[in-house]
């Protein structure tokens, strides 16, 4: 369905968009608050891995104020509708590449929302994406992504091991992966850029790594509000065991942390719909290492590949 909205338009047609500058007056108080709990999370940061701080929103004050940021929910109530749903958030300090692959695979409309906090070039650690990927039923989507190894952990990025479009496609090595047809987003400090979970995207290798920080935020379209009553029980069972699979990947004894739950904001509690009770006995600690899915996620994932996605249940 055509929108008013451009920005939803474009959303809609190729699986993402860039806003602009919208947290730049912000960012630096956004970065002061990342920075301090990455510290307090994991203490000295090494310089030669990826860091992942699943949550993170959830345990600072500053952060939680996000989802009551008139700029950002207003798109975000645009893309999902006035009743959208906080799944999680995650911290990342990011200095290797990541290959190819969908961060979900759900009939559900959801997006990711990516808040960069320092500049990131087309050729130094930018996000790159496939447009129209988002599309998981229709036939260039799934011959896409039948040639990722997604959701198996990929060990040569996530294209050259099927070998389906040859060799060559590897983002994580220096000056390969040119010949895939992708879209290169650079931004600068204060930037947001917005995907569908289920756009195939990736970030290349650097000659120069140096660390890229950005917080990430999940929303989901609340599925109360899908008038089929069917679709409705499929997308919101998916949408509880996806976040019981990352409270097990990421060994997170309840979905949300405390700071978020004891926010006497309304809003911000009604948020947080059929997730917010969600718990697991969990007695390990996450080391922020994220190179590969667990079993239950890998099957999950596996799962919903297997099936026959159609255009109206993706739509909804």
């Amino acid at each position: 369905m055509i929108s008013e909205n451009p920005l939803v338009n474009y959303f809609n047609a190729f699986g993402f968009i860039k806003v602009p500058g919208l947290l730049k007056s912000e960012v630096s108080s956004i970065s002061k608050a990342f920075d301090a709990g990455m510290k307090a999370k994991y203490g000295t940061l090494s310089s030669d891995r990826n860091y992942l701080y699943p949550q993170m929103l959830d345990e600072s004050e500053t952060l939680t104020q996000l989802l009551e940021h008139p700029k950002l929910t207003k798109i975000i109530s645009d893309l999902l509708g006035e009743d959208f749903l906080y799944k999680g958030s995650d911290g990342n300090v990011f200095t290797k590449s990541t290959p190819w692959h969908r961060d979900y695979l759900i009939r559900g409309r959801s997006c990711k929302v990516l808040i960069y906090l320092q500049e990131s070039k087309s050729d130094s650690g930018a996000l790159r994406v496939i447009p129209g990927t988002q599309f998981v039923d229709d036939s260039f989507s799934s011959f896409v992504g039948e040639a990722l190894t997604w959701p198996e952990p990929p060990n040569d990025g996530g294209f050259d091991e099927k070998g389906i479009f040859g060799q060559g496609h590897n983002p994580t090595q220096f000056g390969f992966n040119r010949t895939i047809p992708q879209t290169a987003i650079a931004t600068e400090p204060g930037d947001v850029i917005i995907f569908n979970h289920n756009l195939i995207h990736c970030t290349n290798a650097t000659k120069s790594p140096h660390r890229r920080r950005l917080l990430g935020l999940h929303f989901a379209k609340n599925p109360e509000t899908i008038e089929d009553l069917q679709l409705r029980q499929v997308v919101r069972n998916e949408l509880i065991e996806l976040a019981q699979v990352e409270m097990s990947s990421f060994q997170l004894p309840r979905m949300f942390g405390s700071p978020l739950l004891e926010n006497p904001s309304e809003k911000i509690q009604s948020r947080l719909g059929i997730l917010k009770d969600l718990k697991l006995e969990t007695s390990e600690s996450f080391n922020g290492l994220y190179s590969a899915q667990g079993a239950d996620s890998l099957a999950l994932c596996n799962r919903l590949k297997s099936k026959k996605f159609l255009s109206h249940l993706n739509s909804n």
